[in-house]
């Protein structure tokens, strides 16, 4: 079995702190997951339910569009 890569990682975390309420936290693990390793549709995932929690929604749906650009059937 292999360990997840380090942004796999970063994800996880962020998705732990939007759990205990803590978006700020979310998305600076995210901007450190996007650095770590190529987009995913996790990362765009992630991020667009941080920033619908933060009231970002054009953030949101950005992050939604991103997800959609890497894989287009991801929502069916």
């Amino acid at each position: 079995m292999t360990a997840p890569s380090p942004a796999a990682t970063l994800i996880q975390q962020a998705q732990a702190a939007l759990q205990r309420r803590d978006p700020a936290g979310a998305q600076s693990l995210l901007l450190q997951a996007e650095a770590a390793g190529p987009p995913s549709i996790e990362l765009h995932m992630a991020r667009a339910l941080t920033c619908r929690v933060t009231g970002d929604l054009p953030g949101a749906v950005a992050a939604l569009d991103a997800a959609l650009a890497i894989e287009p059937y991801t929502f069916m």
